[in-house]
């Protein structure tokens, strides 16, 4: 599990601050979760963050293993040296780019772990879900209501979430695997370095999986943004499920549903195919259909017909779904 990372100078009052603590909160929370921690330090003069940090994991030093950093070929290792005066009884010297001593950092993390009863079993199949959309749709929420837990950081920022989260659950006896991807904007939006290379990983992120939820704010409706994003998926062949998220804001007639639904098949003309369905992550409304529709429509994906069944020349894409999947919420649905 990588971290987020620890920062000591934040600004107070600022965005920026406000997601170096939500950052620094989760980092504190995994150490308590981790069999083994890897306190990964850079070559050169220890800074005033990295004695901090150093202070902060003393509660955990039975199950810490230091390493520095970016020491190949010898480089910068005398100043590595400097860390053994915070009382480590070991520091490796790595090169992470070279991989200069990474086997005996690996020796050193397995070693005091015991795999006794680790037991071999057969893979079981899990339904890949990718969760995308523009930035502060709610995929976050989503993936944290999934997944029973809090390892995506949920903020009215838009962008805090800037890696691919993974996370697992099961329902109805099927295992899902999540995968909450950053917020993917328009180019000219994309203006600082961490920012596009998250966005290029949620796309990359599409490739391994088998269906994607393509979150939008009910209120906000469609952007050109979301014809981009849906590209990519159908380039990939995946199922696509649309979410009208935070539809307990909006007016709960029936005929609002159904208005909405019309003016996305009319936007989206080639995905005619694909259920669009109304929820709300924060609240938990409509996650059981939701999940119902993945299972559906990922037995359609799989399906497997014999050679004779095929008359027709072959179409991309997959059956599609009666259209009793598009639906709204329903107050019984919660998962």
């Amino acid at each position: 599990m990588d971290t987020g990372g620890f920062k000591l100078d934040r600004e107070a009052g600022t965005d920026g601050a406000v997601m170096d603590e939500l950052v620094v909160e989760k980092t504190l929370a995994s150490l308590k979760k981790a069999d083994e921690i890897l306190l990964l330090l850079e070559a050169g003069s220890p800074t005033a963050e990295d004695e901090e940090f150093i202070e902060l994991l003393r509660p955990y030093n039975k199950k810490l293993v230091v390493a520095v950093n970016k020491t190949e070929g010898g480089r910068k290792e005398s100043d590595a040296w400097n860390f053994f005066r915070y009382g480590f009884k070991e520091v490796y010297f790595i090169s992470a780019e070279h991989g200069d001593n990474i086997l005996e950092l690996e020796e050193a993390l397995t070693a005091p772990l015991d795999f006794s009863g680790v037991l071999e079993g057969e893979e079981e199949k899990r339904i890949r879900i990718a969760i995308v959309g523009k930035p502060n749709t709610g995929k976050s929420t989503l993936a944290n209501r999934l997944t029973g837990t809090d390892a995506s950081i949920v903020s009215d920022i838009a962008g805090t979430t800037r890696d691919v989260v993974e996370g697992e659950f099961t329902y109805r006896g099927q295992k899902f695997q999540v995968l909450d991807t950053a917020g993917i904007r328009r180019k000219s939006r994309v203006k600082e370095n961490i920012e596009y290379y998250s966005v290029n990983r949620a796309i990359k992120t599409l490739k391994g999986a088998d269906i994607v939820f393509h979150m939008i704010d009910a209120r906000e409706g469609l952007a050109d943004q979301d014809k981009k994003i849906i590209a990519h998926a159908t380039q990939e062949g995946l199922g696509v499920i649309f979410i009208l998220n935070k539809w307990d804001l909006m007016n709960q007639e029936k005929k609002t549903f159904r208005e909405t639904v019309k003016n996305m098949r009319i936007m989206f003309g080639h995905m005619e195919f694909a259920p669009v369905l109304a929820l709300s992550a924060l609240q938990g409304e409509g996650i059981k259909d939701l999940l119902n529709t993945a299972i559906e429509l990922y037995g359609e994906l799989s399906k497997k017909l014999k050679l004779q069944r095929l008359t027709l020349p072959l179409m991309t894409g997959y059956r599609r779904l009666r259209p009793r999947r598009d639906v709204p919420i329903n107050s019984n649905s919660g998962i």
